[in-house]
């Protein structure tokens, strides 16, 4: 089940979110550097003065004082956990000045578009301190806030303009802490945490075999907030479970097919699709031949059909065609259609009528009598 649940994402609806989203992590060179795949990695070298990069078409460079350079390292029990579901390898590590010498860090970025924009950086210490700086941070000179971890927000007049951000330690050890930074995110305060099943876990157990319940804690800034819920193997096709959640959980449902009959019992593929409701994915603890008695139709939203999760040589539907009618967010995978000639109608293979927003992914039809498929929608 890992590989269709693998990844749930939650939205908060309170704020609008920026198109730049960069997320970038500070690694200094005496690290040894472990994947981080939500986060741009920068290697800065120890004891330079300053560090350029480019990234997504944005100049970076980061720099000390003239009398001081810039070291990093990391605390490596957190940093080098197995998986790491909260951040572990971006609030673990990062860069700061000689301990001899400390002093303020300059962080410039060219390339932004004119307008708003937004900065996220994070502030943690890997060392055993009694006590860390205070750090206040200056955009072109304007003193914007002063806190552990800083947000803050300046405009941009053209894309040539040099943004330069300065954190300035004081008190404690004099030392400003740079773990790495985000471009145009929300505020944490206006970010879920804490979400189970925890970010990255592929491999999940469904208790009573039919669902799984995703939790997350909802933001610090308000009460008035709704949720949108995406479920999908890759964070650039994923699809809708539910919109404008006001809980902070939703229930995933997952429904088997184990056996080849057409019927409404439960354990049929025409339960799973005509009489099961709500979000869901069908998958099959069995593969073969499915011959239905009549067309089948899914009308429903939220709804994927897991071909490949069928053990042998897969699933194939025989007798009537196998489609859509009035659906949205629908997917079928790895399905063959065989309607032939058992039914002795002139019937058409796959198809969808008035659907929106639905995928017939590695699907096969043949052995039509009208048409292979036909498509009216989105």
């Amino acid at each position: 089940m890992g590989s269709l649940c693998r990844l749930v994402a939650v939205s908060a609806s309170l704020f609008a979110v920026a198109t730049a989203q960069i997320r970038v992590r500070l690694s200094p060179s005496t690290v040894n550097e472990l994947a981080e795949p939500d986060f741009h990695t920068w290697n800065i070298e120890n004891e330079s003065q300053n560090a350029s990069t480019t990234i997504d078409s944005l100049d970076l460079t980061l720099s000390s004082s003239a009398d001081s350079d810039l070291e990093g390292n990391s605390y490596k029990y957190q940093y080098t956990r197995p998986v790491a579901h909260l951040g572990e390898r971006v609030v673990n590590q990062g860069i700061t000045t000689s301990r001899d010498n400390p002093g303020p860090i300059t962080l410039t970025i060219q390339g932004l578009e004119a307008g708003e924009h937004t900065l996220l950086t994070w502030h943690n210490a890997w060392d055993s301190l009694d006590s860390t700086a205070t750090v206040s941070v200056l955009v072109d000179g304007e003193d914007k806030t002063s806190a552990a971890t800083s947000y803050v927000t300046f405009t941009v007049d053209s894309a040539d303009q040099a943004v330069e951000i300065v954190y300035t330690p004081t008190s404690a050890d004099g030392l400003v802490y740079l773990n790495g930074f985000e471009i145009d995110t929300p505020a944490l305060k206006d970010q879920i945490s804490f979400p189970s099943p925890p970010h990255r876990e592929e491999h999940l157990e469904l208790g009573d075999g039919k669902s799984i319940t995703a939790t997350w804690r909802a933001p610090s800034s308000g009460d008035s907030v709704t949720y949108n819920v995406y479920m999908g193997n890759a964070s650039d096709t994923l699809e809708v479970v539910n919109e404008g959640l006001s809980e902070t959980q939703v229930t995933l449902s997952v429904i088997k097919v184990t056996s080849l009959e057409d019927s409404e019992e439960p354990g049929t593929l025409r339960y799973a699709l005509a009489v099961a409701t709500g979000p869901r994915i069908v998958v099959f603890d069995v593969g073969g031949v499915i011959t239905i008695d009549s067309r089948l139709t899914v009308s429903d939203r939220y709804v994927t059909v897991a071909g490949q999760t069928a053990p042998g040589k897969g699933i194939a539907i025989q007798g009537h065609p196998l489609g859509l009618s009035g659906a949205s967010d629908v997917i079928f995978r790895h399905v063959r259609v065989r309607p032939g000639s058992s039914s002795n109608e002139t019937v058409d293979g796959m198809g969808m009528a008035g659907s929106n927003y639905c995928i017939l992914d590695r699907c096969s039809m043949v052995s039509c009598y009208t048409s292979q498929t036909a498509v009216h929608g989105d």
